[in-house]
């Protein structure tokens, strides 16, 4: 699979806290690319993925993993971020759910896969640290009284509960 990995002139160090530089940006895109291929194969017609530094949509041949991020290291870091965005060219720009009752899938299909490649990317602690934050978050929604089921239509239910629920199954 080709990558182009694109540049922003208006993204720069100097203007962002949370930058992440260009050699960590260009690796770790690269290494969750190629550790998605390795286990998945080539996305379905899709020959050449452009990736813009900036956004967060996904299409067909295109990834928007953004270059500024405030997280943590001791956690997934960027490298979550990469890899569940890059997943998308696999689950959510092709996998298209019958309706919006199983938008769940392809929304935990690529947080799981960015959770597989922090364990194998980051050894230590961070894919158990991203682990207990989604639980977490899902004990604090069920503290409220606020928990949904993940087959809810996809508008009702927040992105990161039908993301962080749906990877814990």
């Amino acid at each position: 699979l080709s990558l182009t990995i694109l540049k922003s002139p208006h993204i720069t160090k100097k203007d962002y806290d949370c930058f992440v530089p260009d050699d960590i940006y260009r690796n770790t895109i690269q290494e969750a690319f190629n550790f998605l291929g390795a286990r998945l194969g080539n996305p379905p017609n899709i020959f050449d993925v452009s990736v813009l530094p900036e956004g967060g949509q996904a299409l067909p041949g295109t990834a928007e993993i953004t270059q500024v991020h405030c997280i943590s290291d001791a956690t997934g870091g960027f490298h979550l971020v990469a890899a569940s965005q890059a997943a998308r060219q696999w689950f959510g720009a092709q996998m298209r759910p019958a309706s919006e009752r199983e938008m769940w899938l392809a929304d935990a299909l690529s947080e799981y896969l960015g959770l597989m490649f922090v364990q194998e990317a980051l050894p230590g602690g961070a894919f158990y640290s991203e682990l207990v934050q989604r639980r977490n978050l899902m004990d604090s929604v069920l503290g409220r009284n606020m928990d949904m089921p993940l087959a809810l239509a996809s508008s009702r239910i927040p992105y990161s509960l039908r993301a962080y629920k749906g990877a814990w199954v």
